[in-house]
This record gives structure tokens, sequence and C-alpha cells, in this order.
């Protein structure tokens, strides 16, 4: 890459032409050497990006993929994320019934999530009503669980992720303050 700079350089040099001494008009030369200086520049900027810029064959990304790991935004090399350790809700540490956030995914591109309700102050916890089948009566809203996004504020994990998703997919929400919907009831 320097010889190729050094070779720019030199060829963009050999534009630059000396101006004669016998000349009498200043005129003359200061807008003969103005041209040279500015010919001399864009040549020599046209032939570093010509050898600098890249590929445009190179940059064709053809299966998402480096060294066999998919690539995602958290571990590409543009971005270079941290703190992208927190991989979700733990099913385990919940006391009630639940779904899969993948399950939940799944059911909300097939149209099958009817409501959500998201927990307030940051909607760490998320319950989705799904529509009933024929014949059977409407089920009851279910925690949505394992790998559900939770506030993380010093990672990219955040439940606004999903209100964005379910906003998008044109299903109603809402945001419940526990304390005030225990005190209406």
């Amino acid at each position: 890459m320097k010889t190729a700079i050094f070779f720019t350089l030199a060829a963009s040099a050999s534009a630059f032409t000396f101006q004669n001494p016998t000349r009498t008009s200043t005129a003359l030369n200061s807008q003969q050497n103005e041209y040279n200086r500015r010919n001399m520049l864009q040549n020599s900027l046209a032939s570093i990006m010509t050898v600098a810029a890249p590929s445009i064959a190179n940059a064709v990304d053809d299966d998402l993929t480096r060294g066999g790991v998919p690539l995602t935004p958290f571990n590409g090399l543009a971005f270079q994320y941290r703190g992208n350790a927190n991989n979700g809700l733990d099913a385990s540490t919940l006391n009630e019934p639940s779904i899969s956030y993948k399950e939940f995914l799944e059911k909300l591109d097939k149209g099958m999530v009817e409501f959500v309700e998201f927990m307030f102050p940051n909607g760490d916890a998320a319950y989705a009503t799904l529509k009933a089948n024929e014949g059977e009566e409407k089920p009851k809203p279910i925690r949505i669980g394992e790998g559900y996004p939770i506030e993380d504020p010093e990672g990219f994990s955040s439940p606004l992720f999903v209100v964005k998703i379910v906003k998008k997919k044109g299903v109603p929400y809402k945001f419940t303050v526990p304390a005030v919907a225990a005190y209406s009831k």
C-alpha cells in the first residue's frame, strides 16, 4: 500500500511543471502555478482513491456468516458492541406459566396474538393474550418468558424492541402500573 501511494504521488508530481524564470509577467506566473498545484492535487487524490477504494465485489455479503458464526448487530466488526452478554429473561426465575419469547414471536407473526400488556416502568414483564381457537373460550394472558429482553442500562437489551415489533404488527398493547391496576379492581 505504501509503495502504491509513493508511486501515485511521484506520478502526480510529474504533472507539476516549473516556471521559466525569464518570464516577466507575475500575474501569468501565479495563475500558472495555481493551475499546476490544483491539477497536481486533483491527480494525486484521484489516484489515491482509485488505489485505496474497496472493490464493490468485496462488499457483497453472501451468507451473513463469518467463520461459520452468524453475523448480528452485536458481533459485527463494524460496531464492536460491548455489554451484549444479556440473553434475556431466565424462565427458571418465574413462578407463573409462560411461553418463550421465540414462541411469542412465532405466534405474533402468525397473527395469533390479540393483545399485549407491558408492566410499568420499563416493560420487563409482559403478558400476551392469545387468540382462541374455534369453539374454545378466550385464554387468560400468559407471561412472555424465556429469552424476553429485559432492560439493561449498560447493554443493548430492552423491552422497547418488543413494543416496536408489537406496534409494527398492529397488535394493541398498553403499559400498566401494577399498583394502580390492583387499586382500581
